[in-house]
């Protein structure tokens, strides 16, 4: 069966995902390579977790803590999937209003 891609994600505060990946790794002694390889992702998906560009997803979050024996911090929330959408929607509409005055395609062209 194949595994989703799509998965719910953790919100850390600001640089306490970094810090939690980066605990993670000196306490299991793995380079960057060994730990995307450990957690069966790419090493830029890795490394974008830390430079905290994206969410980290809440399976390697429970992988790396359950390795390195560490504890996901309670203050942390949990995404769900999609959770996205509504905001880039938004935004969306917004520019298409800003840009053409409407929203809905020409006026004239509908029955």
């Amino acid at each position: 069966m194949a595994e989703r891609l799509i998965s719910k994600r953790l919100k850390f505060s600001n640089g306490q995902q970094k810090g939690f990946i980066n605990q993670s790794q000196e306490k299991l002694r793995l380079n960057l390579k060994e730990l995307a390889n450990l957690l069966k992702i790419n090493t830029r998906t890795l490394s974008d977790w830390k430079r905290e560009k994206f969410l980290i997803s809440l399976k390697a979050a429970r992988i790396l803590s359950r390795k390195s024996r560490i504890k996901i911090p309670q203050d942390v929330k949990i995404r769900k999937e999609f959770w996205y959408t509504t905001k880039g929607a938004k935004k969306g509409g917004t520019n298409m209003y800003k840009k053409y005055g409407r929203v809905g395609g020409d006026p004239g062209w509908r029955y």
